[in-house]
């Protein structure tokens, strides 16, 4: 074998990989361009292969699936480099070889040939990981293996080699039954299972495959075949399956191997049919037999495995022959009459004329069985002993041998049911029927012929040593049988056949002793009589009686609660030793008893022993309860007063040494609780200090809990005390408390209980004081008394919206005070909630009188963030017009109103608080001061908002104060717009001068807007200057209040400004000059500065009153007289105009100061500057506003 696969690792060693590495001898045509980038992909993913230590699988795989999956053409040509790998140190590395190699053979069979060698070596691999895949890979290439050699027609030296090592590897996986590790043992059952597949007949009950594998059997095999020769394969077939019965029936087997030939058994009966007798036959025998060997878990494993085999059998249509044997062999293992039902197959004609024909022949197969000179008969299996020693024993199981065989056996009874027995026992279903008989018959049959006892076993040795040739020349001798206590002899044997029918169940009965005679002695008597002993009597002798008062003396107290200590101790110690002998419950009762009966010193030793693991004793804990609360029903029963001080003396001392020494979080504390047979008054006042103690409160929540999901009886109780938790004083406690309501609330059947509850709590908020415990004073409420009556209800809101009328009705009724608290904690179930709500829509649209301002907290917070509904702007809006007119109201739902709508409502907006006048902005605006997010979009753009501002008038009312304070508002408004410069930027600020530009006549704070925007936007001002321009064709001196903002702007923008001024009739010029002084002399010294040309161009009548005060006179302009550096001369003109203006300025503040100084005014307020708040004056603007703004002169 080793040759052969050195062989196949050596041939061909020059890889045809290499010839893909000499570019030029390669045809570089489109058609093997793919195939060549493949190529190369799988070459360097080799390379690093070789290179890499982790990453080595991940390339070998990626190989496999370009040339397996991607390019098998490619299979041959690297076949030998993926072999290489199989030496590789990594145990993984080398099952992916073996993973390679099956997908490579399903691909292209004929690579079998040249990778059987390799499987061969990594069979003995040293990892038991490498073996059971290829043991894997060998089941599941066998088939193909065999189809390929059966289509080969030629016989060559390599296929015979090949079929050679094939059977080598086979006949080695099958010695592997014989391996000590689990998993090799199981993977040879599943290769023996598939070979007894392969190498049988299919019939037409034969159930297929699995999708997907290969479909062969004995019957695609050629019958004249060179190499394969089917009557070799399908007696070695049979072998593998008489190799597997024994293997399921040996006594050491180990429960993974069992279950595992129970499912190989069973798929072999239902792919195979003509093998379903034997399979039912085992399955009866080792129901009979399990194992010694298993564990009590490991029995019930198998029994449930061979439950779920024997369903499968039975829905199998060839499983009606053997209905009765399957379905009592069911019925055994705890089968239900629905279950058979349900999987009982439908009989199909051929099954029912094969049945009719196993009948008939099985009435005469006792006769062939017992005819001893048939010479066809030559060799007898143990199932066919079975079946007769069965047939035997059927006749004599009447009445009466029964009642023996169970009086007898009684002697033989342990004193304590094994515990095997109770978990493995089932009732019988049909006791006394016939089938019922036939199987004890084949279950003592099993049991009998497994000890070499039985007619079916004697005729089994007799049938092989008749077969032997030393035996042959001794048949005048007798046989042997095992178990009894003489040789029988051939001539007796002969001559009462009635006897010998008898003898095995005579063995059964008296052992050494005959029950029952000769058939024909016996006839006319009783064979058991009711009165008379089971086993013979012996002779009765006087006997005096034993008293123990004669062998012991009296032990004082002392002596007694000594040793009675001692024994507790000795006991207690013996934990172990009673674990290894099974006596685990019995040492449990002992305890109990001593510590109830005894008491005293006795249950404090037990304490503290429980106390020192608790968790382990968890068992003595419960036994210990429960026996408590027994005796206080028996002393009950017996007439005595009711009295549970013992079994509360014993639970709450358990609870305090959990308490004490369990983690604070270890829930075994809940499961004393859970598991108590009755909860005292006492063990509830536990669980609720468990409650209210910060460090356990977890736990007794969780108790609490359970308790009231888990006693029915006491539920209502156990969730009052919930509920009063929930306004303890505690904050935590409470927190908890109106957790576990609220998981609770989501049942309907403590929904009631607890908004009960809850609505009661609420109610105690209309009283005058806050109520306190039981003998004290009342005291004034407070916001920590408001919200512990408050919180229960509230968490209840998101989960039934009802609630919400109740809260309306209480907050009118309240105080100030509570409602204050009340709104200050509205936010988290409001949110919870939704605007969604249809109770919620009902109570705006139903607002009772004096919860007006909890319905406005409501709409604010549900419209946070969040566009409001058409359904829910509809009902503020009628709720708004048609009763309350407090246009706060429509604050939370203003983005879902139309633009009229707003604007209409705008002038109240403004008069409100700034807070007030924020939140509405912030809202139109989309600007949320706490996030910055947009939500929605609103109805009027920026420019708009703006604009509508400035369209708001004075109203013209008597008192100047109200026109003033209006004017206040909207400034304030127009202000806020300004601070949010990221939405008001120079291209909107203009858009919206533009606007109020074309308005006649103008908004009254036009200029103001314009200086501000000025202010903001210094680039605006070349715009700016159009705009002024543009005023003085509108005539705005017509204005007073506009066209004082005018001369203020051209104040701020000069000189750019001086143009403007210039085009100013006379009149409006010298009004100019008295609105602001400074610009006459600014605006001489510009003149000034201009060449004799540029004057010619001002009008005589606005040069006359710039000369009032200094002396210009209009030259002439001649062309001819014009010096050429007049260029030169009108520049240093301008520098010195510059420098005059400098000084003009210092004059000015030099000006100002002196004025202050005389008049004894204060200096302007920063604050006023940082505001720009207008002057008393309606629509005046502030000096502080006018400041020149320094930025680069533009052309207009």
């Amino acid at each position: 074998m080793a040759a052969i696969g050195r062989d196949v690792n050596n041939s061909n060693r020059l890889s045809e990989a290499s010839q893909f590495f000499n570019r030029e001898d390669m045809d570089t045509s489109g058609e093997y361009q793919a195939e060549d980038s493949t190529t190369e992909k799988v070459i360097d993913l080799l390379n690093q292969a070789q290179l890499e230590k982790e990453g080595k699988l991940g390339c070998l795989k990626q190989v496999q699936e370009f040339i397996i999956n991607k390019d098998p053409s490619l299979l041959d040509n690297f076949l030998d480099e993926i072999l290489v790998f199989q030496q590789d140190k990594s145990a993984d590395v080398r099952k992916f070889v073996v993973g390679f190699i099956e997908e490579a053979c399903k691909k292209d069979v004929e690579l079998f040939g040249k990778v059987l060698g390799n499987l061969a070596l990594m069979l003995n691999d040293e990892n038991v990981a490498v073996q059971k895949r290829v043991m894997l890979c060998i089941t599941q290439l066998y088939k193909y293996a065999l189809q390929y050699v059966c289509k080969k027609r030629v016989i060559t030296e390599e296929l015979e080699q090949m079929w050679e090592l094939l059977t080598d590897i086979k006949n080695q996986i099958i010695s592997m039954l014989e391996s000590d590790n689990d998993g090799i043992r199981t993977h040879a059952i599943k290769f023996m299972e598939m070979l007894v597949l392969v190498q049988s007949n299919k019939t037409q009950d034969s159930e297929s495959t699995k999708k997907g594998e290969a479909d062969f059997s004995l019957d695609s095999i050629p019958r004249n075949h060179p190499l394969v020769r089917m009557p070799e394969l399908r007696e070695e077939g049979g072998t593998t399956l008489e190799a597997l019965l024994t293997l399921s029936a040996s006594p050491t087997i180990s429960s993974v191997n069992l279950m595992a030939s129970l499912g190989t058994l069973s798929n072999i009966a239902r792919q195979r049919p003509i093998f379903m007798s034997t399979v039912v036959q085992t399955f009866e025998s080792l129901h009979a037999n399990l194992p010694t060997s298993l564990s009590k878990s490991q029995v019930s494993s198998v029994r449930k495995n061979l439950k779920l085999h024997l369903m499968n059998l039975l829905k199998h249509p060839s499983s009606v022959e053997f209905l009765p044997q399957i379905t009592t062999l069911l019925t055994d293992l705890g089968a239900s009459q629905n279950e058979l039902q349900k999987n009982m197959p439908k009989p199909t004609p051929e099954s029912l004329k094969r049945r009719a024909e196993n009948e008939n022949a099985a009435a005469n197969k006792k006769s062939k069985l017992l005819d001893m000179d048939d010479p066809d008969i030559i060799s007898m299996t143990t199932a066919e002993a079975i079946d007769l020693t069965a047939q035997d024993l059927i006749p004599l199981l009447d009445k009466d041998n029964v009642t023996n065989l169970v009086l007898i056996s009684m002697l033989s009874l342990p004193d304590n049911l094994p515990t095997n027995f109770s978990d493995t026992y089932t009732p019988i279903a049909a006791a006394g029927g016939q089938a019922q008989v036939a199987h004890l018959a084949r279950l003592l049959a099993s049991q009998m012929t497994g000890v070499g006892v039985g007619v079916g076993f004697e005729r089994m040795e007799a049938l092989k040593k008749a077969q032997d040739p030393r035996i042959k020349k001794e048949s005048n001798k007798s046989i042997p049988v095992i178990g009894s206590d003489s040789n029988w002899d051939a001539d007796a044997e002969n001559e009462n056949s009635g006897d010998k029918k008898d003898s095995a169940l005579q063995r059964i009965l008296s052992g050494q002793i005959d029950v029952l005679k000769d058939k024909g002695k016996t006839e006319g008597k009783k064979i058991f009589q009711p009165k008379e002993a089971a086993v013979p009597q012996l002779r009765m002798r006087k006997i005096k009686a034993f008293k123990l008062s004669e062998v012991t003396k009296d032990m004082s107290l002392e002596e007694q609660h000594k040793m009675l200590m001692a024994a507790v101790d000795r006991i207690i110690k013996a934990e172990n030793s009673a674990v290894r002998s099974g006596v685990q419950q019995e040492r449990i009762k002992l305890l109990i008893g001593l510590a109830i009966q005894a008491g005293g010193d006795v249950r404090e030793v037990l304490h503290n022993y429980i106390q020192e693991d608790p968790r382990m004793h968890y068992e003595l804990i419960q036994s210990w309860l429960y026996q408590e609360y027994l005796m206080y029903e028996i002393n009950q029963e017996e007439g005595y007063p009711p009295d549970l001080s013992m079994y509360n003396e014993c639970i709450c001392r358990l609870l305090e040494g959990l308490q004490q020494r369990m983690d604070p979080k270890d829930k075994l504390f809940t499961r004393v609780v859970l598991e108590a047979p009755i909860i005292t008054e006492q063990v509830m006042l536990m669980v609720k200090i468990h409650c209210e103690n910060p460090e356990t409160l977890q736990v007794g929540f969780a108790t609490l809990r359970d308790l009231i999901l888990k006693r029915p009886a006491t539920q209502h109780q156990h969730l009052q005390t919930l509920l009063e938790l929930t306004t303890h004083e505690k904050e935590q406690v409470r927190v908890q408390a109106i957790h576990s309501a609220k998981k609770l609330h989501t049942r309907p059947e403590f929904a009631l209980d607890i908004e009960t509850y809850a609505m009661s709590s609420l109610e105690l908020l209309l009283n005058e004081k806050a109520p306190v415990e039981e003998g004290l004073e009342p005291k004034e409420w407070t916001d920590e008394s408001i919200k512990i009556c408050l919180y229960l209800y509230l968490a209840l809101l998101p989960q039934n919206h009802q609630l919400f009328h109740q809260l309306a009705v209480i907050y009118t009724a309240s105080s100030q005070m509570i409602k204050r608290v009340i709104i200050r904690h509205l936010e988290t179930p409001i949110r919870a909630i939704g605007m969604a709500s249809p109770d919620l829509l009902h109570l705006v649209e139903n607002c009772p009188t004096g919860s007006e301002t909890l319905i406005a907290r409501i709409l604010n917070i549900i419209t946070d963030k969040v566009t409001p509904s058409p359904d829910l702007v509809k009902k503020v809006k009628d709720l708004y017009h048609r009763r309350v007119s407090d246009v706060r109201f429509l604050i939370p739902v203003l983005t879902g109103l139309e633009k009229q709508e707003i604007i209409a409502v705008l002038p109240k907006l403004i008069k409100q608080s700034p807070n007030v006048v924020k939140e509405v902005f912030n809202r139109l605006l989309g600007c949320f001061h706490s996030e910055g997010k947009v939500s929605g979009t609103s109805p009027l753009s920026p420019s708009e908002l703006l604009v509508a501002l400035h369209m708001i008038e004075p109203s013209k009312k008597a008192n100047a104060n109200e026109s003033k304070g209006d004017i206040r508002s909207v400034m304030k408004a127009i202000r806020y717009c300004f601070d949010e410069k990221t939405i008001y930027t120079q291209e909107v600020l203009a858009i919206v001068l533009q606007q109020l530009m074309e308005v006649n006549p103008l908004p009254t704070l036009f200029m103001r807007t314009v200086i501000q925007s000025l202010s903001i936007c210094p680039r605006l001002i070349g715009f700016v200057m159009n705009l002024l321009s543009k005023l003085i064709t509108k005539q705005v001196w017509k204005q007073p209040k506009v066209w004082q903002g005018f001369v203020k702007c051209c104040q701020m923008t000069k000189p750019q400004s001086f143009s403007i001024l210039l085009q100013l009739p006379p009149r409006q010029l010298e009004s100019a000059f008295e609105i602001c002084p400074e610009l006459r002399d600014n605006l001489v010294t510009h003149v000034q500065s201009f060449t004799p040309h540029q004057r010619a161009h001002i009008p005589r009548s606005v040069l006359q009153i710039l000369d009032k005060e200094k002396k210009i006179e209009p030259e002439q302009i001649d062309k001819e007289q014009v010096d050429p550096k007049q260029d030169n001369i009108e520049i240093k003109d301008e520098l010195s105009t510059k420098k005059l203006q400098s000084q003009s300025s210092e004059d000015r503040k030099d000006r100002r100061k002196s004025r202050r100084s005389h008049s004894g005014s204060p200096p302007p307020k920063k604050e006023r500057k940082d505001r720009g708040e207008a002057s008393d004056s309606e629509g005046e603007i502030d000096d502080s506003e006018t400041e020149t703004v320094h930025v680069k002169q533009e052309p207009v």
